[in-house]
């Protein structure tokens, strides 16, 4: 996997999560929970730790390569959006082409066409697509989503063409899912505010 330094100063309610350490992973979510504005049980921490694992377990089956999620407005538990960051070593606009293309879709029911658009940032112009599907096989994997009966995702990605340590072109992407429908105007808010934010050192 390559290796990135970034700068952001996002939202604070986006939270990374290590992918690589399970007991990290229930100690960010204590320490979490540790300052929210009202007191919490231990059935609250043991809830938020469960929650943290499975979705850092499902982006690590989905071979993220950075993680993190979005927490909804405290002091509700839970989160309302993942994020996954993604390095394609060598690859670069053809690959952005490719995932802009129905191709790149075939195995979902789009909703509605994408919202497309390019975006400057600091990391560079990034092409941002946002859109709705639904996927069969994504509907057994929700326990820890506050409305596991939802079968419409929202799906916003960011793609930016960049050039890695070694020199080497690389395509970062950066994906939120969003499974409540309800929350899609707040986290894809959230999530473009942090995506505006990602500076390389």
């Amino acid at each position: 996997m390559a290796s990135f330094d970034f700068d952001f100063d996002g939202p604070d309610r986006v939270i990374a999560l290590p992918l690589d350490d399970d007991e990290a992973v229930a100690a960010r979510a204590r320490a979490l929970l540790a300052d929210y504005p009202v007191q919490v049980t231990d059935a609250d921490v043991r809830f938020q730790e469960g929650v943290f694992r499975d979705v850092v377990g499902l982006a690590r089956d989905g071979r993220a390569d950075v993680f993190y999620v979005v927490i909804p407005e405290p002091p509700q538990l839970g989160v309302i959006a993942m994020i996954v960051m993604r390095f394609h070593i060598g690859e670069g606009e053809e690959t952005i082409e490719y995932f802009l293309s129905p191709e790149a879709d075939q195995n979902r029911v789009i909703i509605a066409p994408p919202e497309v658009s390019r975006r400057s940032t600091p990391m560079g112009t990034a092409t941002r697509k946002r859109y709705r599907y639904t996927h069969a096989g994504l509907m057994g994997k929700k326990r820890f989503l506050r409305k596991p009966e939802a079968k419409v995702i929202e799906q916003l990605s960011w793609y930016w063409p960049l050039t890695d340590p070694d020199d080497r072109p690389v395509l970062i992407n950066l994906t939120a899912f969003t499974y409540d429908l309800a929350d899609t105007e707040t986290t894809a808010r959230i999530v473009d505010e942090f995506a505006e934010s990602i500076a390389m050192k």
